[in-house]
């Protein structure tokens, strides 16, 4: 009887890899938008890009070991599939022809929207779509943007008020 509606994770007493994925992506809105190193000249976007990479990368192992746990999954596609898929390709394209190589995939210093950043958007989307799938968990994911926002806008704030904790050093 084991499988019968119940997945391995979910037997083990494991969460079940949509919610895992979803908690990166709920924890990964507040984190990364207040996310910067004052040790580095590039204080806030390229620290921004890898955290977005390592969750990423994260999200993708934790895919895997559903797959590979034997877990079956029927893809439903959509047209927005093809146009994402077309997206991709185009922006796959560009960088494979482009005269600029390394700017084509990392971008421009202090900006990184490069063909890698651009898979890792895409990346993001798919999860959101596979992992916040009811009412409740969009809107957690929407307070959870909120949070990061209004968190960043009260340290601007601040830093407008000349309160700013940090001496920056540039």
């Amino acid at each position: 009887m084991a499988g019968v509606g119940v997945s391995r994770p979910r037997a083990l007493g494991l969460p079940e890899p949509d919610r895992i994925v979803a908690a990166l992506l709920l924890a990964s809105c507040g984190v990364v938008a207040r996310l910067f190193v004052t040790a580095i000249e590039d204080s806030f976007a390229l620290p921004k890009a890898v955290a977005l990479q390592v969750v990423l990368a994260t999200g993708l192992a934790v895919m895997a070991l559903r797959f590979a746990g034997g877990l079956k999954v029927t893809p439903a596609l959509s047209p927005l599939d093809g146009l994402v898929l077309a997206f991709v390709i185009l922006n796959v394209l560009a960088a494979v022809f482009s005269v600029g190589g390394g700017r084509s995939l990392l971008g421009e210093r202090l900006q990184y929207q490069g063909l890698i950043t651009t898979l890792v958007y895409v990346g993001f989307f798919y999860f959101a779509l596979v992992s916040l799938r009811d009412e409740r968990r969009l809107r957690v994911l929407f307070v959870a943007v909120a949070a990061g926002g209004t968190a960043v806008a009260a340290y601007a704030l601040v830093q407008e008020a000349g309160l700013d904790p940090i001496v920056w050093s540039y």
